[in-house]
């Protein structure tokens, strides 16, 4: 048996055989590259993340992949792969390993390169049903965006260098808007007297919010770092250079399609609102804080207005909103 038949085989006695197919389509691609029992090892300890990359398009090709998640399994199931390879005795890469290693919302990382490559592929489309997001994938958001802002080296960077403010910036930003569900322009024209600080809360189109701790603290730090680039500006959020946040999600999306593989804010807006719908939210609530016009009334939309008067809908909402499972993980 050779050393790469043996390796996977021991991979799948441990691991799941969903992942069988991929890990085939990635043993192809490096035989096609010539990689035979005589050049196996020198070649693995050579394989950085851009070959990934190469193996996923293959695999992509190969396959005619039209799907964005099956492309995502693809990125798993090839990780756990190399993680398995590179922990036997044979293989030494430390190379490859670190960039396995680093959080995603380094540029640099595994998972943020192969999560951008998926994201840009103009034959990658998101299946039906693939616009909403689940629960693992947001923990696992929320988690690398507590990362990254608790990040003592990122937090210096960002007071002097464009594209690390940028991503603190754009952190804060997917927080708040999973936090809210409102849309991305709600977030670009809140203005720095709208956050309070000292009171735990935010203003936002008319509702008083109360926020998370760590929000409060991400909040606390974006706020100090952009003090010195603001240029007169009122907004909470600006560009780097000083003036309000560009109208465009560019930024942001891009921050989101390195950590998550697609750059759709409107995913994170759906998601919450599903959450505030089965937390037991009032529409009409809803349809105030996020600025949603219905041209004309129902009848149960005239008995939520009179029953839930702004003051009423303020403390429904942020009472809400408190209760969420999703208030605590953020």
């Amino acid at each position: 048996m050779s050393l790469l038949e043996d390796l996977t085989t021991r991979f799948f006695e441990e691991k799941t055989y969903a992942y069988l197919n991929h890990v085939k389509a990635f043993i192809e691609f490096i035989e096609n590259k010539g990689v035979n029992e005589q050049n196996l090892i020198p070649y693995l300890q050579g394989v950085r993340t851009k070959h990934i990359v190469e193996a996923l398009g293959f695999y992509i090709d190969r396959n005619k992949v039209i799907a964005k998640d099956a492309a995502l399994v693809y990125k798993s199931a090839i990780k756990e792969f190399l993680y398995f390879i590179l922990d036997s005795e044979e293989i030494q890469n430390p190379e490859l390993i670190k960039e396995l290693g680093l959080p995603v919302y380094k540029e640099e990382s595994y998972n943020a390169t192969v999560n951008k490559y998926i994201a840009d592929h103009n034959s990658l489309k998101e299946r039906k049903g693939f616009g909403v997001l689940d629960h693992r994938c947001i923990e696992d958001l929320i988690l690398q965006c507590n990362n990254l802002l608790s990040s003592e080296e990122e937090l210096i960077k960002s007071k002097d260098k464009k594209k690390f403010f940028n991503k603190i910036r754009s952190a804060v930003i997917v927080k708040l808007i999973l936090l809210t569900g409102v849309p991305y322009r709600a977030i670009r024209n809140l203005d720095v007297r709208d956050i309070k600080i000292d009171d735990n809360t935010i203003n936002l189109n008319g509702f008083i919010i109360h926020i998370p701790k760590t929000i409060k603290e991400d909040l606390t730090k974006y706020v100090y770092i952009s003090k010195h680039l603001r240029q007169n500006q009122e907004k909470l959020f600006i560009e780097f250079e000083g003036h309000q946040i560009n109208f465009q999600t560019g930024n942001t999306s891009a921050f989101l399609k390195g950590m998550i593989g697609r750059g759709d804010l409107n995913a994170l807006v759906k998601f919450t609102i599903t959450e505030m719908i089965r937390n037991g939210v009032s529409e009409s609530v809803i349809r105030q804080l996020h600025g949603i016009e219905k041209s004309k009334m129902d009848i149960i939309e005239i008995c939520h207005a009179n029953v839930y008067t702004h003051k009423e809908a303020n403390r429904h909402l942020d009472s809400k909103i408190r209760q969420s499972e999703l208030y605590d993980i953020l």
